[in-house]
């Protein structure tokens, strides 16, 4: 009977949702569950729910879950044209741009956009015009800004991104229009062009470029 049911929950992946992070609550045939993911973690997975009666038959039933970053979620959120401003903090996330949009740091310097060494921070797409400000672009891997489109970097700092196995991966990689404004590239790593590689169209203002190690 239903008021005899039990009811647990796993996860596929626990690393992005640990299984101590999983609670169940409830009665009968009333449950609730709540999933908490970790401030750094975004991906998908996939719930699996099990429900044991008295008589001892089983029954599943599973669903997916995607965990948005903030930072994408903001993005999906947006407007052509509009502005997306970040507050300070550390957002773990890794965004496609495919529409004209700026992203700036509330305070320049503040706003940190780390890739967790999985994927590139920011790639824009040929049909996009991007302006972004203020940021820190740290631990993508692929590179730390991917440009296809037409991009504005200002007042950013590129750094500790890398490219084990690749080239031209570093820290800015452009195949489109870029310009640069009092910009700091620097500690980034890929087998060749590890600060900015260019392949486009390149203007630098003010920027700094050192420290990048290639090979």
């Amino acid at each position: 009977p239903p008021s005899a049911l039990t009811v647990s929950a796993t996860v596929g992946n626990t690393n992005l949702i640990p299984t101590a992070n999983i609670q169940l609550a409830g009665e009968g045939p009333n449950w609730s569950l709540m999933l908490t993911v970790p401030a750094e973690q975004s991906g998908a997975t996939t719930v699996t729910l099990t429900a044991l009666d008295s008589d001892r038959n089983v029954r599943s039933t599973s669903f997916p879950v995607t965990v948005v970053g903030v930072l994408r979620s903001r993005v999906e959120a947006a407007n052509a044209g509009d502005t997306v401003v970040m507050a300070a903090g550390t957002f773990f996330d890794n965004v496609t741009l495919s529409k004209d949009l700026t992203i700036e740091a509330e305070q320049t310097g503040a706003t940190v956009v780390d890739g967790k060494g999985l994927g590139i921070p920011f790639t824009i797409t040929n049909n996009a015009t991007v302006h972004l400000r203020g940021l820190v672009i740290r631990n993508g891997r692929g590179g730390g800004v991917k440009n296809f489109g037409i991009l504005r970097l200002s007042d950013c700092v590129i750094t500790a991104n890398f490219e084990k196995a690749g080239a031209r991966s570093g820290g800015v990689v452009n195949f489109g229009a870029l310009a640069m404004e009092r910009c700091v590239v620097s500690g980034n790593s890929a087998a060749y062009g590890a600060g900015v590689h260019n392949l486009g169209t390149l203007s630098l203002s003010e920027c700094t470029i050192r420290e990048n190690v290639a090979g």
